[in-house]
């Protein structure tokens, strides 16, 4: 490995996000120790094809691919970001948004993928009846 991998591997172990690098068959060739902890899927859980995706939500799968394949054929070395649905190990739904950059990786063409979680906001109430009484019991003018 080059200095510059061990730099880039010493990085993204330490990086919040879900950092994992592919290769041009879309096969899963590193992550870092986020992606198992976020996720609870390893390295070898992601040997698939990128259409057949288990673990994006199949109403985003199609969407995913295509922006996939466009950034990958094109010029662009950045991607625009990616968001989509995540199902994890056990079962929960997770927003993330995914930056791909072209890159080498161990002598070879690859993508690099930097995914964050996408914060939903906490609802204040969760349905009609909550926000009517919150509303119309309010001491403060509510705009």
């Amino acid at each position: 490995m080059s200095s510059g991998e061990d730099a880039f591997i010493a990085l993204a172990e330490r990086s919040d996000a879900v950092v994992f690098v592919t290769d041009h068959a879309m096969r899963m060739v590193y992550a870092n120790a986020a992606l198992e902890r976020d996720t609870g899927f390893t390295v070898e859980d992601f040997q698939f094809t990128q259409r057949d995706n288990p673990f994006i939500h199949r109403e985003d799968a199609d969407r995913v691919a295509t922006a996939l394949a466009r950034f990958a054929a094109g010029a662009q070395t950045v991607s625009d970001p990616i968001e989509n649905r995540f199902v994890d190990r056990w079962g929960r739904m997770h927003r993330r948004r995914s930056i791909v950059t072209k890159i080498d990786f161990r002598g070879a063409p690859a993508l690099l993928f930097m995914c964050t979680a996408i914060e939903a906001p906490d609802p204040v109430c969760t349905d009609d009846r909550q926000y009517r009484a919150l509303v119309e019991t309010a001491e403060d003018a509510i705009v």
